[in-house]
Formats: C-alpha cells, structure tokens, sequence
C-alpha cells in the first residue's frame, strides 16, 4: 500500500492527550552553557520541558525525559536528560543517516510555522550527528553535538546555530521535541494533541517564544568547488581528471537560485542490484547532487498505488550543465531547472499553493524533453500535470484529482496520451483507507518520467484500493504491534480486456525483542508480451504471484536482519526465491553484513528452460570517528535471470549464463568545509569497475545543503 504522499489525518482515540499546542519561552543564555554533560553553569537558566506522551501508543510516556532548552550568541542549545530501562540501541559513532538507527534524540523546527521549511537535528549516546531541512536533501550544515551515557539513560545536548536555517523576520517559531527508543519501538514527544495521526505535524507544533527577535546571521551563497581524479586502464576510458562546482544563491529567506557547472557523476554511494522478482521495471533512487538540490517542490501530490510519474530523473542521462530555482513564499513552494547536455534540455517546473492551514493544495507540475541530435529527426515530449487535494484533519478524510496530458513526437493520438487520477482516503495514526480510480492511455509514456503500462497492452481503466489497521498493545506486553494490511486493483485496456489485475495482503507481528513476524501473499496478472522472434510476440495474460514469510531482526536499526521465502505461479511455471540478510556489530566501530539470495523459475512449457540465479554479496563497515569512516564491500550475481513482463524471454529465447562479480571500497571524510571521497570501482555496476576515484570538495560561503 502507498498511502505516503497523503497528509496525515488525526487520530481521535488518544488517551490524556492535549488539544491546547504547548509553549515554551526560550531564554538567553548569561553565558554559553558547558557541553560536557554535566548540565552545570548556565544550564540552570535554561528552560525546562518534559516529553510526557508516547507517540507509537498514544499513551503517557513510561519514562522520563527532560529537555533543557536555551540561546546565547545565536545560537540554540537543546540538552536531553534520557531516562532509560530498556538495553541500550546505539551503534553509529559517524555522523549520517545511520544515527536514526538506533536511540536517539531530535529537535524538529519550524522557524517560520507552516509558511517556510521544515528543519530537524539528532543525535545518539555517542554524540553522531545527522540532520534534514524540506529545502535540499543533501543539507549539512556546521554545528556540534554531544552524548554521554549515564548510569540510569544518556545525556544528549546539541548546538544548532540559528544561521543554518531560513528564518524570515517576525516568524513564527514551532517545534517538537522527540526521543526515539528502538527496544519498545516508543516515541516519546513534547506535543500530541487528540486528533492528531503523525506527531511531526506543524499544524499541532508547539509554539517556541523568545526567538522572533533573534537576530540570526545573514544568509550566504554556497559555493562547492571539486577536483575529481580517476585512475584506470585504458580498456575502462583511461585515467583522466576535471574540476566543477555547484552553487546556490539565496534570493530571498526562503528562495534560492542554484545550478551546477560540469558536474561529478561519480556517485558510488548506494549498492542498488537486486535480483528478487518483480512485476514491472524496476526504479531507483537519485543520488546525484543537483537533481536533489530542488526533489522536495516535485512530487507533492496527494495519490494512492499510483502507475507513473511525470519527472523520474534516474532516467536522464549525464548532462553538460544545468541551473535552477527553488523555494517557499508563505504556503507557495516551487521549483525549476534545465539540464543542458549535447543536443538534449531536460526541463520541470513544479508550483504547490496552499492554504494557510495547508489543508486545500493544488499544483502543477511540467516536465519537458527536446533532442535535436545531428543527422536524425528531432525528439520533443512535453507532460502537464494539475492537481487539487482537500485535507480535513477533524474527519480524517483527503479527497483529490490529477490529471495529466502528454504532448510530442510519440503521441499520434492526442485522447491516448492522458491520465486521469481521482480518489478519496481516510488515515488516522492506526488505520487508513483509501480507494482511487485511474485512467491512463495507451500512448502516456513521459520521457522523463515512467508509467507502469502492461507491456502486452497498453493503456488502463480501473481502480486501485488500500487500506490498513494497526493494533497496539502495552509497551510492556511480548507482542507490541499487530498490523494488517490488503490491497487490491484492477484494470481494463481500451479494448475492454482486463489487462492487470492484483490482491495482496499481509499481517506483521512486531515482538518487544526487536524480532517481527510477516506473513504475506501477492496475487498479480499481467498482459505480456511474450516475444516469439526478435520482432514480434504474442500477448498472454500471465501470473506474478508471489506469497510466503518474512522474519525480521532489529530493523529499525543500523544492523538489521532477514530471512524471507516467496513462492507461487508465474510467469509460465512458478518461482520461488530466498532472502537472506544478516548484519553484526563485531565492535563499537565495525559492523558485518552478509546476504545470499536466489531464485528458481521452473516452467510448465517443456520447451522453456528453467533458471536459476544467486546473489552473495558482503560489506564491512568501520567508523573511525564522527567524521571519518571506511567501507569495503564485494557483491556476485551468478545464474541465469528469470523472466519478466518488462524483459521475458519466449520459447525461441536464447539464455545467456551470468557471472558477475563486484567490488568496491570506500574511504569518506567530511568536516566543516572540507569533504574528501577516496573511491575504488562503483557498487552501481554488475562488474568491477577497475577505476580509483580521488575527490576533494571546498564548501565556501554557506554550509552543504544550505
């Protein structure tokens, strides 16, 4: 079920939650406080605050934690006092994503309310940062944490400089306080009213005074200069070197202007081969820097299970330059660029507005293609899309529309290059419903974006539908959690056939020892197009069933394990595939993860061969400190692959036996204003990449991210 992009209604059955929002007035600092733990000096100036409410339960908070809060010299300090009786769940000592992998705590402000971005800063025991701003998803920005554990919890304090945030005059300051607890999956906060479904939520924030009239620094432009140094064989390009940058500019406090000049696509940072089944292609996730710069204005729409998306940008290829714009007036995000690259401009314009409590949104959203390459007929694709949601967070319902047109070379027939997606949905913290219809024509192919059509026949009429409840038991109970889960859709194609249709539903069971229990089953069928000879097919409406079990070990932490067997008819036989996924903290500062996957098609056709394919793969991580860390991982995928609707294999197919192995490592370093990657191969590609990359990048001016 994707229910992801709806906002969040409320949850009416809470018990002693409050509807009043809470406030607190921040005090300056006569001096600036110690951060050594010891909460001395000017700490006893500090305003105090407790988080009183359980979150994941909707209940009283077990345990207590105070939070100190202050400023002094622009600058805010938050100290956590954790009380804590459960074991301990901390593993990451380098700053990053892993800090929420475990214990930890959080601030989550919004300087200027619902009329700006969206900031958070967390930290663990051992004082790892991270951090999140809805501007750039790369943000990173200068400050200092601390943690130390004590003989009854951990104290946590963190020096966030007001000057990483947009913060436009006269705002109005909100935040939540938040303390994460992974061994009884609690979420212990400030603020919680009754109605209230998620307890990130700043319609419900409480309100922070003594800050209107800080006056934080002025905002800077960010420069980021690199140096890229590739040495290889002559068989892989060659060794060669070259020097870029990126850079934003701030317009106003919450706009910027931002472009990239030969920018680096030696992104080696995500390992995303996989061999499990699947129905339809495969997507993946964006690492390259400038397309992340403006990723938060796109996408904004409400939806449900939906079958495409108008701007993919996986999918564009690497470009010469690029440029654009983003940001926020008031309820009003919006954002733009152009990628030029050799005779091809990528462009998107997206523009979201609101009302002031943010519960009627509309959008559109533009996303263009032009290709004028020497010698053969120019390209052109153009796809619109308007939206329009109404969020009523008393009733907990959403209602909304999208509707998209596609314009260009490919469209012959204008009425079959259209999407149509309207719905309605009710989500409160525990249960959610929801059920859309969707129209999409047969000729609807955004060349920058994808479309889930059936491959045998395209073009669908139907409707798609979720829907989930989530039983929560004592904290103190074996069993914390049981969620259910059902999804359903259906679609006919323009000739009246049914060409997809799919039934899935799970039950997870979530025990107090950090183990999970999943049961599940997914019923699929699809129109494909089963080749016959290299230019032509025969269209069959084939099964991609898959169901079976999945155990789960601490996963909502840095070293998480899986064990998962699927099983049922597809394609022309049945398949059945493992997972199997196991990590270890051998140290404080080193972590092991192993995985072996594989899967068996056998075929019901006697002259259709059976495959088999594996997927070993290892990683070793250390974390030397707060700012240094080093990865070493080796991945081999062997067998044959099995079929599917977007790349099957016919009767008259010919197999070709795979054997690839991988391996990669990766040195990383980063503090203040100084970065440095130091690279062999790129986990990206099926073989080894016989390549060592050295870069260096200077962040001058503003912080990364900011």
């Amino acid at each position: 079920m994707a229910l992801s992009s709806l906002p969040l209604a409320a949850q009416a059955q809470a018990v002693g939650m409050a509807d009043a929002a809470p406030s607190v007035t921040v005090p300056l600092l006569p001096a600036a406080p110690p951060l050594d733990g010891t909460l001395d000096g000017s700490w006893s100036a500090a305003a105090v605050v407790h988080l009183t409410y359980e979150a994941t339960y909707h209940k009283p908070a077990p345990e207590d934690t105070t939070v100190h809060i202050g400023r002094y010299g622009g600058v805010l300090y938050a100290a956590f006092e954790a009380k804590q009786s459960e074991p301990m769940t901390a593993t990451q000592v380098t700053d990053g994503p892993g800090v929420l992998t475990g214990d930890a705590v959080m601030v989550h402000i919004w300087p200027n309310g619902l009329n700006g971005f969206a900031y958070w800063f967390a930290t663990n025991p051992y004082g790892a940062r991270d951090q999140y701003s809805s501007e750039n998803s790369a943000y990173a920005p200068s400050w200092v944490a601390f943690g130390r554990r004590t003989s009854d919890g951990y104290i946590a304090i963190l020096k966030i400089p007001l000057s990483a945030m947009h913060v436009q005059k006269n705002s109005a300051w909100q935040m939540q306080f938040h303390r994460m607890v992974v061994a009884s999956n609690s979420n212990y906060v400030w603020e919680l009213a009754s109605e209230q479904a998620s307890f990130i939520d700043a319609r419900y924030a409480g309100r922070v005074l003594g800050l209107t009239d800080t006056k934080a620094k002025a905002l800077q432009p960010r420069l980021q200069v690199y140096g890229l140094g590739e040495a290889t064989t002559l068989a892989n390009g060659g060794s060669t070197s070259h020097v870029g940058a990126d850079f934003s500019v701030p317009i106003t406090a919450t706009t910027s202007v931002f472009g990239t000049v030969h920018p680096d696509f030696s992104n080696v940072e995500i390992d995303q081969q996989s061999i499990a089944p699947t129905e339809f292609a495969r997507r993946f996730s964006e690492v390259r820097p400038f397309f992340t710069q403006a990723a938060s204005v796109f996408g904004n729409q409400s939806d449900i299970n939906a079958p495409m998306s108008v701007l993919y940008t996986p999918g564009i290829p690497t470009f010469r330059d690029g440029f654009g714009a983003e940001g926020r007036q008031g309820t009003v995000s919006f954002g733009a660029f152009n990628a030029f690259g050799d005779d091809r401009n990528d462009n998107a314009l997206s523009l979201f507005a609101s009302d002031p409590h943010q519960e009627l949104t509309v959008g559109v959203q533009r996303v263009g293609v032009d290709l004028t390459p020497a010698g053969t007929s120019d390209f052109r694709d153009l796809v619109s899309e308007e939206s329009v949601s109404l969020f009523n967070p008393h009733s907990h319902f959403t209602s909304f529309a999208n509707v998209a047109t596609e314009t260009g070379t490919l469209v012959t027939t204008p009425g079959d290059a259209e999407y149509v997606d309207v719905g309605e949905a009710y989500q409160t913290s525990t249960a959610a419903v929801a059920v859309a219809f969707q129209k999409m024509g047969p000729q609807f192919a955004p060349a920058d974006g994808y479309s889930n059509q059936p491959p045998g026949e395209p073009g669908i009429a139907g409707y798609t539908s979720a829907a989930s409840k989530q039983i929560n038991f004592l904290q103190t109970s074996r069993i914390l959690d049981i969620a259910f889960s059902v999804n359903a859709d259906r679609y006919h194609a323009p000739t009246g056939n049914v060409n997809q249709s799919d039934f899935g539903d799970s039950v997870r069971i979530d025990f107090k020892d950090l183990i999970s229990v999943t049961a599940m089953q997914g019923i699929s069928s699809l129109q494909t197009c089963v080749p016959l000879t290299p230019t032509s097919c025969s269209q069959a409406f084939l099964p991609y069933n898959n169901g079976g079990l999945m155990v789960q070990y601490a996963m909502n932490t840095a070293n998480p394990s899986t064990i998962m067997y699927l099983s049922g008819d597809y394609y022309h036989g049945r398949l059945d595939s493992w997972t199997r996924q196991f990590a270890w903290p051998l140290t404080k500062r080193i972590a092991l993860a192993l995985e072996g996957d594989d899967t068996i098609y056998t075929s019901s056709l006697a002259d259709e061969a059976n495959t088999k394919q594996w997927l070993e793969r290892a990683s070793l991580n250390y974390q030397f400190n707060k700012s240094v860390s080093f990865d070493l991982g080796v991945r081999r995928i062997i067998g044959t692959t099995q079929p599917y609707a977007f790349a099957p294999f016919g009767v008259t197919g010919t197999l070709v036996p795979l054997d690839a192995t991988n391996l990669s490592a990766a040195f990383h370093f980063f503090r203040g204003e100084n970065e440095l990657y130091v690279v062999y191969g790129d986990p990206n590609q099926l073989t080894t990449v016989p390549a060592l990359f050295v870069k260096f990048i200077r962040y001058i001016g503003a912080g990364k991210g900011t």
